[in-house]
């Protein structure tokens, strides 16, 4: 065969050959039974290759690559005129088309924004020219070959099932961006068809799934009015956005129909154009409110029959399907407060008559119905706020008279756990209506200490019957004078750490925690006299103290490592619970008070910790430092010395607010302390810091981060509260190592937080200075602290527009007005004669930054010291 024959055909080629040569070879080639082989053959020779190919033809083929589909506007009508040849050609067919929806039409696909330019250019002419002919010829093949060929009808639709796949496509057809005008014809055309065809006439007959798609399409129905309705209101079209609006409340019955749906899915499907249609209400004046209110009540009415939990919804083993449903009860909460910010009124009355209905006859009803009319309880007090309680209960309003049916009903008697669990939350939630009415507070603290709550066999029931009674006694402190004895009998069982009778302890420690605080709480607030408080806090503490000093003895004489860190977790969990209690005391109720610091003291007596009690050791360190006050001094070194024994970057970070937390307390009565324990803090930290990590462990890098913003603000702590003499009094060399440390935050911290807080240190150390030091800061001065008051602002990352990084700027204003104050006529000749001159700077403008910072004030400087810099930056870089 003559190849450079048929080569000629290229009207770019340099060969010349006679046409008729031409077409004589290309007869040739498709009589040849080889024809086929021959073409074949040739495509895949290298010589043909795009990759192999010289840069000249690689631009012919993408020339004719870019003008083929130009020069053949027929396209889909030779496409689908292709289609009558047969089967292979309508699968040829079909499998373009899911072709060109892939590269043009799905939105899920990212594109430049060159090829979505391309790609809108391409759909508007589709619309124009063919898209009618495309939906016409989808029809044909589904009725040519829905009973022969039923591979060609599902790739047609995509997916197995036809019926599911026609609401996809559907779907897709009414979410097209589109003129809000035209779109609301077509939904309306779309939907005169589905009604006229009985699609949405019964879902009590049809699957599950198709059910689901059918939702979806009702949603997509809704959202696409509502978005067109809120186009012509942009616009101005009253009168089409009303008529909009009328159709929308036409489908408002379909939408009810479909989230009353006793599948979640079903339901969950059309939970947006609920939202999206509440949020429309509320553009609306209120009359037009007022005619559909009827609408109103029936969402509303949804939302509380698909809030329920389901007969077969697993409470001890939640799966994936309660997580489900769970993250659908968030949708339906969202709706719930978007319908009560509408209409509080019809809520309060819709609410009052189902929860009324329910739990006057609580007995006959299932427990998902008794659960949701509490919940719903519950809610409105978070989403009505204002006051519900007044200490008439003959004119109570519908929130009292609930609670008061809530407590009288004996509900909480029931077996389930879900309706104890929202029992106990509502009557913490409304703790301000037992204020007003003091004679339910028993019947509801009967119930917490009773087999459904702090005696329960449910674990989760009885983990949060734990927190919520420790939150009620807590709000209520004020309120349990009559209770107080009694409430501390029945608690201190629940004390104990050893197990009574031989059985398990019932309570888990966390649990504990929050009873220690309670039993505190009722002991503090139970309007009782001091011998009293004494005698009960001392019977609290007594049994911890005799328990912390038995384990103690234990943990030094035990050999075996899990017993001993069995033991550790147990000395942990005591000295919580010690913090737990040392929660109540205050000003007015001290532990002196209370005749029982010396407990607290003994505890900090102990010679050694082991490691695995260090979190407890620093939390109970935080609240001794609270109640004790100069009482904790003597121990501070020991237990100091004991936290930074050996210590990793995260053991360092969570000391730090303790120390802080010391000097901020004590200031100048620790200064002895901290000057002879700041450099082993310092080198610490410093140790933790130039530890060896993986560059690949992520977290560590990020605790590293954090230890170092809270060395900084260490610093900072010292300088705040006057004991800057533990840094100045350090020998030269470890004072200026500090200093360094502070350069480098200034200039290289990569942290604006930071920057500002070295800046800050640094001026402080300043105005601290005695000027009797020198050898300190001299040579240090001008040679670190002032060149990293220019280097840090003049960085390309400084940017002058960001808050933070103008605190930092004004951070080193101040900075320099604390050197002008100790350095004066030398500094000012420092930056005149040596320092600006480096900057390339004339002297005019050298004279002139001198001038400005001797006489200008603050915020002055401030503004000069900005443009300065701005200025200087943008000469620097265009002489690099």
């Amino acid at each position: 065969m003559d190849f450079q024959a048929i080569a000629a055909l290229n009207q770019m080629s340099d060969l010349s050959i006679p046409s008729k040569e031409v077409i004589q070879e290309l007869d040739r080639l498709k009589n040849s039974p080889q024809g086929w082989k021959l073409c074949g053959d040739s495509l895949v020779k290298r010589l043909y290759r795009y990759s192999s190919a010289s840069y000249s033809d690689q631009q012919v083929l993408k020339e004719y690559l870019i003008n083929w589909l130009r020069q053949w506007p027929s396209f889909f009508d030779d496409l689908l005129g292709f289609m009558s040849t047969g089967i292979n050609a309508v699968d040829f067919y079909l499998r373009t088309l899911l072709a060109i929806d892939s590269e043009v039409v799905d939105r899920d696909i990212p594109h430049t924004p060159e090829e979505l330019v391309r790609n809108t250019a391409i759909k508007d002419a589709m619309r124009i020219r063919c898209i009618s002919d495309l939906v016409e010829s989808w029809y044909q093949i589904l009725q040519t070959y829905d009973s022969s060929q039923h591979e060609l009808t599902c790739l047609c639709l995509q997916v197995d099932t036809l019926r599911e796949s026609a609401c996809d496509c559907i779907f897709e057809i009414m979410n097209k961006g589109m003129d809000a005008g035209e779109k609301i014809k077509l939904v309306e055309s779309l939907v005169n068809v589905l009604d006229s065809c009985g699609i949405f006439a019964s879902l009590g007959d049809i699957d599950a799934d198709y059910a689901a798609k059918l939702g979806k399409l009702v949603n997509g129905i809704g959202t696409s009015l509502i978005s067109s309705w809120t186009k012509l209101m942009r616009s101005g079209d009253v009168v089409a956005a009303d008529q909009t609006l009328e159709m929308i409340d036409v489908k408002i019955t379909l939408l009810l129909r479909f989230m009353t749906n006793e599948d979640d899915d079903v339901s969950q499907a059309v939970i947006g154009f609920a939202q999206s249609y509440v949020l429309l209400l509320k553009q609306l004046s209120p009359n037009e409110l007022q005619r559909r209110e009827d609408h109103l009540k029936g969402l509303l009415e949804a939302v509380i029959s698909k809030y329920k939990y389901d007969q077969s919804y697993d409470f001890e083993c939640e799966g994936e399907d309660e997580i489900m449903f769970l993250e659908y009860r968030k949708q339906l909460k969202n709706l719930f407060y978007n319908i009560t910010q509408l209409n509080r009124e019809l809520v309060l009355m819709v609410v009052y008559h189902y929860y009324v209905n329910i739990m006057s006859q609580w007995n006959s009803k299932a427990f998902m119905d008794i659960e949701v009319s509490i919940k719903i309880l519950y809610m409105l007090g978070e989403l009505i706020p204002g006051v519900h309680f007044t200490d008439d209960l003959n004119s109570a309003s519908p929130i009292q008279q609930m609670m008061v049916m809530l407590i009288t009903s004996g509900i909480d008697r029931h077996e389930h756990v879900a309706v104890l669990m929202q029992y106990f939350e509502t009557v913490v939630r409304y703790d301000k209506f037992f204020v007003l009415h003091k004679q339910f507070i028993g019947p509801v603290l009967n119930a917490f200490l009773g087999t459904n709550g702090l005696q329960s066999t449910n674990l989760t029931l009885r983990s949060r019957s734990c927190y919520l009674l420790s939150r009620f006694i807590k709000q209520l402190r004020n309120s349990l004078d009559d209770y107080s004895e009694n409430l501390l009998k029945q608690i201190r069982p629940h004390l104990s750490f050893e197990s009574v009778n031989g059985q398990q302890k019932v309570l888990i420690d966390s649990d504990q925690l929050h009873l220690y605080e309670a039993a505190g709480i009722i002991v503090i607030s139970g309007g009782l006299k001091v011998e009293e408080r004494q005698f009960l806090m001392n019977c609290i503490l007594t049994s911890l103290s005799n328990r912390f000093k038995d384990i103690l003895s234990k943990i030094y004489n035990e050999s075996d490592a899990n017993q001993q860190f069995s033991y550790a977790q147990e000395l942990n969990l005591i000295m919580s619970c010690a913090s737990r209690v040392s929660k109540v005391f205050s000003s007015s109720q001290t532990m002196q008070d209370c005749g029982c610091s010396q407990y607290f003291i003994e505890s900090l007596s102990v010679p050694s910790f082991k490691e695995q009690i260090q979190a407890g050791v620093r939390q109970f360190l935080h609240r001794m430092i609270i109640c004790l006050g100069e009482q904790v001094l003597p121990f501070i070194p020991t237990a100091m010395n004991y936290l930074l024994k050996d210590p990793k970057p995260t053991d360092v970070q969570e000391f730090m607010p303790l120390i802080n937390q010391v000097v901020s307390k004590f200031q100048r009565q620790v200064t002895p302390f901290l000057k002879e324990s700041f450099m082993p803090i310092v080198n610490t930290i410093f140790a933790a810091l130039n530890s060896t990590t993986d560059i690949a462990d992520t977290q560590a890098t990020k605790d590293k981060q954090l230890l170092h913003r809270s060395y900084f603000t260490f610093l900072s702590t010292l300088v705040t509260n006057d004991v800057a003499s533990a840094i100045l009094d350090q020998e030269v060399h470890n004072a200026q190592e500090v200093l360094l440390s502070l350069i480098h935050g200034c200039v290289d911290a990569g942290d604006l937080s930071s920057q500002k807080i070295c800046f800050f240190v640094l001026h402080k150390l300043i105005n601290a200075h005695d000027g009797n030091k020198s050898n300190l800061f001299g040579e240090f001065l001008y040679k670190n602290i002032i060149p990293a008051c220019f280097i840090a602002p003049l960085k390309a990352t400084f940017d002058f527009d960001d808050r933070q990084s103008l605190q930092v700027l004004s951070e080193i204003v101040t900075l320099q007005k604390s050197i002008l104050n100790l350095e004066g006529q030398q500094f000012k000749e420092y930056l005149r004669t040596t320092y600006l001159p480096q900057l390339n700077l004339s002297a005019d403008l050298i004279q002139a930054y001198v001038q400005g910072l001797e006489q200008m004030d603050m915020k002055s400087f401030n503004k000069y010291l900005k443009e300065f810099c701005m200025t200087l930056r943008t000469r620097l870089q265009d002489i690099r």
